[in-house]
């Protein structure tokens, strides 16, 4: 992609503070491939790849998501 710039970006998905367990889920979304972002926490499920595609970059790769139909 020209004129793209990469940051690392993790979504953590938290309890309530009443709760104080921990996080519920923690998606690096950086497996390169597939369809399944892994949830790192493994409180609830691994989420499901919509449209979204893995682009390679520096030492790893991510998730380019088009703005308009892609969701994880």
């Amino acid at each position: 992609m020209s004129g793209a710039s990469w940051d690392n970006v993790s979504v953590v998905v938290a309890n309530p503070p009443e709760l104080a367990l921990g996080p519920l889920a923690s998606y690096e979304l950086d497996e390169g491939s597939g369809t399944v972002a892994v949830n790192s926490a493994g409180v609830i499920s691994d989420g499901t790849i919509y449209g979204a595609q893995f682009a390679a970059h520096g030492n790893g790769s991510s998730l380019v998501f088009d703005g308009d139909d892609d969701y994880v």
